[in-house]
């Protein structure tokens, strides 16, 4: 039996984009793009103002799991629509961009990236 392990995903939305960050290059999901993570809900205030957020609502999705080579990852993934504290928008870098749902962008994501962005596409949503 594989080891199990939790997550929360957070996708920070403002109107039809979504925050995502780069992975680092070694490790689970190295070098693609993914939403924020964290391992306590607790952290998701803190979390979202650092990148200057606030937080208006919040819903959460079904739970499911991705399974590695060797462990089991349950994911929880929450929609958070936001506003910006400030009126400038969020510094984009190599590490960190708002993706448009309503467009293909040719960058690569995580498999459990992928079927979040795929559901969201096909719900309500946006």
């Amino acid at each position: 039996m594989f080891p199990e392990k939790a997550t929360i995903m957070l996708i920070p939305k403002i109107n039809e984009k979504v925050l995502m960050e780069k992975r680092p290059p070694s490790g689970i999901w190295g070098g693609l793009w993914c939403f924020i993570e964290v391992e306590e809900l607790s952290e998701l205030d803190e979390r979202l103002a650092k990148e200057s957020l606030h937080i208006v609502e919040t819903k959460h999705l079904d739970p499911f799991r991705h399974t590695f080579s060797h462990f089991h990852l349950d994911i929880q993934p929450i929609v958070v629509n936001c506003e910006r504290l400030h009126s400038e928008e969020v510094n984009e870098n190599n590490q960190q961009q708002w993706y448009d749902l309503a467009q293909s962008n040719p960058v690569g994501f995580a498999a459990s990236t992928q079927k979040l962005i795929s559901f969201l596409k096909q719900s309500n949503l946006f």
